[in-house]
C-alpha cells in the first residue's frame, strides 16, 4: 500500500496497484482518523456536519468503481457520504465548505493517464491532508484493515452544488466590453463547471473546443493540446483561450497570438490587479520555487510580500491558509486564493483574467508580456543514474552561486537562474531555467546536464 501514497495525495496503476479494496481501506481509514481527530476539539471549531465527508470523482473509467468503493469504506466506519458525483476537484473543496462537512475526498490521478488513478484528501475547511498533516496515518490505519462488514453503514446522500458554486465564482466575473473565448474541456469534468459558471453570462461568447477524447492522456500531452487550443484561438479570433486538466484543479491560459501564457506570468498579472484593491494592499503572495523573475520583482514593486513555497496545490494552499495570503500559485497553473478557501479554483483565475482583459483596450498578449522571461527552458527531462547523488554534485559545482534547498536544489546566479527537482520514482532529474538572453540560457543549460550526468 505504501507505493500508492506520495508526499500529498494518493496515486498509483488502477485497478492494478490501486484497487477497489485498497480505496475501501483508505475510506475506512479517513473517516476514523478524521472521528479521531475531533476529539474534545473547542465548540467553535465544530462544523455542521461533524460526522460527514463529501466525495466527488473525475471521468476517468474507473473513477465511479473506486467512489462506490471509497464510500462504502467512509460509510462502514459510521460517517456519512455527501456524494458529488462527477464534479471538478476544486467544486468538492467548495462542496466541503458550502455543506460544512468535516473532510472532503476527490476521486482522481490529476493529470496522469487514464490506467491510473487516486485520491486528494482534505480535512476542515477543505484543507489539504498531506503526509505532514495525516496522510501517513491514514496509511498506517487503512494498512491494519480488512475489507469487511463491521456493524456500521453512515447515511449516504447525493447532493448537487452547481449552482452555489456558479453563483459564488460569477461574482468574480466583471466584464465592461465583449470578450470570445474557446475552452478546451479536453476529457475532464472541467465542462461541468464551465457550463455552472460561465454559461450564459452577457458579454461572453464562451466556445467550448470541440476534440476526439484524450484516452492516453499523459502529463506531457497538456502540450499537446495546448498547440491544438492555440492554433484553433488564432485561426477563430478569439480573445483567449483557456485548458483544463482532467480534474480541472489547474489551467492554462492561450493570448490571442496562439501563445501559452507560463503561469507565473499569470500569477504576476492576477497580484499586480489584485494588489490594486486598497483592502488588498501589502498582501501576501505564494509563489513555488520556479516563478520566474520578472513575475516576482513586478509583484514586488505592486506592493506584494512575497512567500516562496514548494511546488503543488497543496503546499502552495497550506502556506496560503497560514499566511492569510491574498493568492498563491505555482508553475504548473495552480491558482490559490483567500476567497476559495485558500484551495486552488482555475475558475477564479480564468474570471479575473477575463474582467481584466474587458477592462483594458490591450490584448492578452500586451498584458502578460512585462511578466514574462527573457529566455526559458521548463522541464527538462535529464536521464542520471542517481539522481540524489547528481544534486549533490551540482550543489558543489555551483557553490558560488546561490543556492537552497527548499524543493529539489535552486541555483541563482546574475544573469540565470534554474531549479532541479528529482522525478519521482524514477531515474532522472528535471530542470527549469530562465536567463537574461537565449545565449546565457543554452550555454548555462548544457553546462549543468554535463554537471548533472558526470
Amino acid at each position: 500500500m505504501h507505493r500508492v501514497f506520495k508526499s500529498t495525495e494518493i496515486r498509483g496503476p488502477c485497478p492494478g496497484v490501486f484497487s477497489a479494496d485498497m480505496a475501501w481501506k483508505i475510506g475506512h481509514a479517513t473517516a476514523l482518523f478524521l472521528q479521531r481527530s475531533r476529539h474534545n476539539i473547542d465548540e467553535s471549531r465544530r462544523v455542521a456536519n461533524e460526522n460527514a465527508i463529501v466525495i466527488g470523482r473525475d471521468n476517468r473509467p474507473t473513477s465511479e468503481m473506486i467512489a462506490a468503493a471509497l464510500s462504502d469504506g467512509i460509510r462502514s466506519a459510521g460517517a456519512h457520504v455527501m456524494d458529488l458525483g462527477a464534479v471538478d476537484t476544486p467544486m468538492v473543496w467548495f462542496a466541503a465548505n458550502h455543506l460544512q462537512a468535516v473532510g472532503a475526498v476527490q476521486v482522481t490521478a490529476s493529470g496522469d493517464p487514464a490506467s491510473e488513478n487516486g485520491l486528494k484528501i482534505a480535512g476542515p475547511g477543505a484543507r489539504p491532508i498531506t503526509g505532514a498533516s495525516g496522510l501517513q496515518d491514514i496509511r498506517r490505519i487503512a494498512t491494519l484493515l480488512r475489507v469487511g462488514r463491521t456493524g456500521l453503514s453512515g447515511r449516504y446522500e447525493r447532493c448537487d452544488v452547481r449552482d452555489a458554486y456558479g453563483q459564488r465564482l460569477r461574482r468574480t466575473l466583471r466584464l465592461s466590453r465583449g470578450v470570445r473565448l474557446l475552452a478546451d474541456a479536453g476529457e475532464g469534468v472541467a465542462a461541468v463547471m464551465l457550463h455552472a459558471v460561465f454559461a450564459g453570462i452577457e458579454g461572453l461568447a464562451m466556445t467550448l473546443m470541440e476534440e476526439p477524447p484524450h484516452a492516453d492522456r499523459t502529463p506531457d500531452a497538456g502540450e499537446h493540446s495546448l498547440d491544438a487550443l492555440g492554433t484553433a484561438v488564432r485561426a477563430g479570433g478569439f480573445d483567449a483561450g483557456v485548458w483544463f486538466d482532467r480534474d480541472a484543479d489547474r489551467c492554462a491560459l492561450v493570448a490571442e497570438t496562439g501563445q501559452t501564457i507560463p503561469a507565473d506570468a499569470v500569477l504576476a498579472l492576477l497580484a499586480c490587479n489584485m494588489l490594486q484593491e486598497p483592502a488588498c494592499a501589502g498582501a501576501c503572495i505564494v509563489h513555488d520555487v520556479r516563478c520566474g523573475t520578472a513575475a516576482l520583482r513586478a509583484m514586488q514593486r505592486a506592493g506584494a510580500v512575497l512567500c516562496r513555497q514548494r511546488s503543488g496545490s497543496a503546499h502552495i494552499a497550506a502556506a496560503l491558509a497560514e499566511t492569510g495570503g491574498l493568492l498563491g500559485g505555482d508553475y504548473r497553473g495552480r491558482y490559490c486564493f483567500r476567497d476559495s478557501f485558500f484551495r486552488e479554483s482555475p475558475a477564479t483565475a480564468l474570471a479575473l483574467v477575463l474582467s481584466i482583459l474587458s477592462a483594458e483596450q490591450r490584448p492578452l498578449s500586451a498584458l502578460a508580456a512585462p511578466y514574462m522571461p527573457a529566455a526559458r527552458i521548463s522541464n527538462a527531462r535529464i536521464e542520471v543514474r542517481d539522481p540524489e547523488a547528481s544534486l549533490r554534485e551540482l550543489g558543489r559545482a555551483y557553490r558560488a552561486s546561490r543556492i537552497d534547498y527548499l524543493d529539489g536544489l535552486t541555483i541563482s546566479d546574475a544573469r540565470w537562474r534554474c531549479t532541479i527537482r528529482k522525478g519521482e520514482g524514477e531515474a532522472a532529474l528535471y530542470l527549469d531555467m530562465e536567463a537574461d538572453d537565449r545565449q546565457t540560457l543554452d550555454e548555462k543549460f548544457a553546462d549543468v546536464v554535463r554537471t548533472a550526468r558526470q
